[in-house]
């Protein structure tokens, strides 16, 4: 009993806090979400459960600067765990480049989430309230009306494909639609339309909960829902179909190796022939 009465207290003490301060419970959902790309079975589960109170945050409309925050917010705390470990390179040679591991571990994530925040105006425009009439035009401010719930939904899966299609090439590695390179069934979707493909899809799919979670008509809720079940089912049978293909067979084994490099002899041409000359002595011996 005491343990209940402590664990309903502190449930009752981050609600109000969560409800004072809704930019640090979007930092919290997107901190959650960005476990998705450790190696924890079933871990994308946790996505139906922090995607949809996500957009039941995006659906309170909020002054201009605090409705962003929110959404920025949400990918401080997802780019800060999906992204972390970049911060290890600079452990190799910690007496050097200490200084910079806070500045990788919270600063990087800070700005990275800055490009979705800064897109998100056109896609999530009924978050906020703009100024005047012309920045509400301009936004596509279409309204909170309960039969729009869907289009909100299907609006935030469009607004995270476009952020992650924008910095691909920098960091490709953030993206929602990787948590399923484990999956291979799923993963094969990939196939249809990249990595974006994906995304789109894993928001649209497991953000559903939330058609549930708020205002909405029933009978959007279930078409939605029938038609998603329906899309994962293709997405299994798809993949299943790729992975009974057959494939060429090879008795050639193929190691991909990342060396240890200490950092200042990265750029050092004099060690880049000794590395390699090392790998192909190591390559032989196998």
């Amino acid at each position: 009993m005491v343990f209940l009465t402590s664990l309903k207290k502190t449930a009752a003490f981050y609600t109000s806090f969560f409800n004072k301060h809704p930019v640090y419970e979007s930092l919290f959902l997107g901190t959650l979400s960005g476990f998705i790309h450790f190696p924890i079975i079933g871990i994308q589960l946790i996505l139906f459960l922090t995607l949809s109170r996500f957009m039941m945050l995006a659906d309170e409309e909020r002054p201009f600067v605090r409705g962003l925050s929110v959404l920025w917010g949400f990918f401080a705390g997802y780019f800060f765990t999906s992204l972390y470990w970049i911060s290890r390179a600079f452990t190799f040679e910690l007496a050097a480049f200490w200084w910079a591991i806070p500045f990788c571990l919270f600063g990087f994530p800070a700005f990275l989430a800055l490009i979705p925040t800064a897109i998100g105006p056109w896609f999530v425009g009924w978050s906020y309230k703009a100024p005047n009439k012309f920045l509400r035009l301009i936004f596509l401010q279409f309204g909170q009306g309960e039969h729009y719930a869907v289009v909100r939904l299907l609006m935030i899966a469009t607004w995270i494909g476009t952020f992650e299609f924008l910095v691909d090439d920098f960091f490709p590695w953030a993206a929602f639609g990787n948590t399923w390179a484990s999956v291979l069934i799923i993963g094969q979707t990939a196939a249809l339309g990249g990595v974006f493909t994906l995304s789109f899809l894993t928001i649209s799919l497991m953000g559903a909960p939330y058609l549930w979670m708020t205002k909405t008509d029933t009978k959007g809720r279930l078409v939605y829902t029938v038609a998603g079940s329906v899309v994962l089912l293709g997405m299994l049978i798809y993949g299943g179909m790729r992975l009974n293909q057959a494939l060429l067979s090879t008795t050639t084994m193929i190691r991909l190796v990342q060396p240890g490099i200490p950092n200042r002899l990265t750029w050092d041409p004099q060690e880049h022939s000794q590395d390699l000359r090392r790998m192909f002595a190591l390559s032989r011996a196998n």
